[in-house]
């Protein structure tokens, strides 16, 4: 085992053990304050914790973000109604420093989003994510575009989202479909509650088997940081012929969910 392989493992190790003491006082910090009743300046509003929301993220505006870790990305806002982000998953790419050709997985992707009527607000973008490495963009059968829409119901404190796209590789064949159903609200200035659920049907272009994604997190904001703290799981599947659930509660065993963005 070389030395920056483990060198990488201890400083992971320290930042994980470090977050629950972390959030622990910034939350004893917020409550002990009563008398403050101020908002962050960044309402976060505009995402879930992947997913987008059909809010637009205004010009000028922007964030990075970092996922469990591993998953790092920048999201900025070009128009009132265009923004761009993208993202590089760090843990695969170091761990495979040593080999010929590094691995690299990310991702880009484009969103459109505006108000139509009051707490509507309707959106589309295309996400491309896939392996990067020897000195190509995207390799062949290890790509996906996925174009998107959406709508979000509600105002920047209280949210959902329904979002459907359709995927398809570099090859030109379409993937599954995959559904998002998201949801936030803002308890007090300063915490909130985030849901994210993702659908992916299967190849044959049916729903008989549905796959799940679930997540849900506290979300806590700060002056220029907001951090969610939660858990996902992935969810039952189900037979369309005779609705049997086939995995069992095996399916629903929690992980943790820990990520934080950064306005800039």
């Amino acid at each position: 085992m070389n030395f920056v392989f483990v060198r990488f493992i201890m400083l992971t190790l320290l930042l994980v053990l470090s977050i629950p003491f972390t959030l622990t006082a910034q939350v004893i910090e917020v409550v002990e304050e009563e008398g403050r009743d101020d908002k962050s300046s960044f309402d976060h509003s505009t995402r879930y914790l992947f997913a987008p929301s059909a809010i637009p993220l205004k010009k000028g505006e922007g964030y990075y973000q970092n996922v469990m870790i591993g998953l790092n990305s920048v999201n900025v806002g070009i128009t009132d109604n265009i923004a761009v982000a993208g993202g590089v998953e760090m843990i695969t790419l170091l761990l495979s420093l040593d080999l010929e050709e590094p691995i690299v997985l990310g991702f880009v992707n484009a969103k459109y989003a505006c108000q139509v009527a009051e707490h509507v607000h309707v959106g589309g973008g295309l996400l491309i994510n896939g392996v990067i490495s020897s000195g190509a963009l995207f390799n062949e059968n290890v790509a996906n575009a996925t174009a998107y829409g959406m709508v979000t119901l509600g105002n920047e404190n209280t949210h959902f989202t329904a979002s459907l796209g359709a995927r398809m590789n570099n090859t030109g064949e379409f993937g599954s479909p995959v559904g998002a159903f998201s949801a936030a609200h803002r308890i007090s200035n300063r915490v909130g509650l985030v849901t994210e659920n993702w659908l992916i049907w299967d190849n044959r272009g049916s729903f008989s088997t549905l796959p799940a994604v679930h997540a849900g997190a506290l979300r806590f904001f700060s002056d220029f940081i907001v951090v969610d703290m939660g858990v996902f799981f992935f969810g039952a599947h189900f037979d369309g012929d005779n609705a049997t659930l086939l995995n069992g509660l095996s399916d629903f065993i929690p992980l943790p969910y820990l990520g934080c963005s950064i306005e800039f």
